[in-house]
């Protein structure tokens, strides 16, 4: 008797969405804007790249403006619904970041110490870059649901409603 195991299987495979890795092509840039949701994660590494973890280009676009910014615009007219962007960047120095209308930026430690982070969320997010070492940061919170994690507890807020300037104590 045949069995019909292999049958399902092979429908259940098919049906399921491939998971692959896509790696986007970029020039050199010196900070990231994520615009409409999804999860970053910033990791050191010897070049710049930007590898698409989960999600496509065919929904997201990403691109270079012309003063170095690395824009990330999460979902255009086609996305699916409950898209679940998930992007890696991968840099020797870490950039400046930005979010706007929600997702979140969070980098892993690893990377050099620099002088000087910026920061900027309005529409809502998550930026955490309390895992790598900088001297003074620079943030700016334009609402209620925003919120940044910095190098706590060894930083302090100096303006908690306009412009956050976070300096060591």
């Amino acid at each position: 008797m045949r069995s019909t195991l292999p049958l399902f299987a092979l429908a259940f495979l098919a049906s399921a969405p491939a998971v692959a890795t896509e790696v986007v092509p970029v020039q050199p840039f010196r900070s990231v804007e994520l615009r409409g949701g999804g999860d970053v994660m910033l990791v050191p590494g010897p070049v710049q790249r930007v590898t698409i973890l989960n999600g496509s280009s065919q929904f997201t676009r990403i691109y270079l403006k012309r003063d170095g910014q690395l824009r990330i615009d999460a979902c255009n007219e086609s996305c699916p619904r409950h898209y679940n962007l998930q992007i890696r960047i991968e840099s020797p120095r870490a950039p400046d970041v930005a979010i706007s209308g929600g997702g979140s930026i969070v980098a892993s430690p690893g990377f050099s110490p620099q002088n000087q982070l910026s920061a900027a969320i309005q529409g809502g997010g998550i930026i955490d870059v309390r895992r790598f070492p900088f001297e003074n940061a620079v943030v700016a919170e334009r609402r209620v649901d925003a919120y940044a994690r910095f190098c706590e507890p060894i930083c302090k807020r100096i303006d908690p409603l306009g412009t956050d300037e976070i300096e060591k104590r």
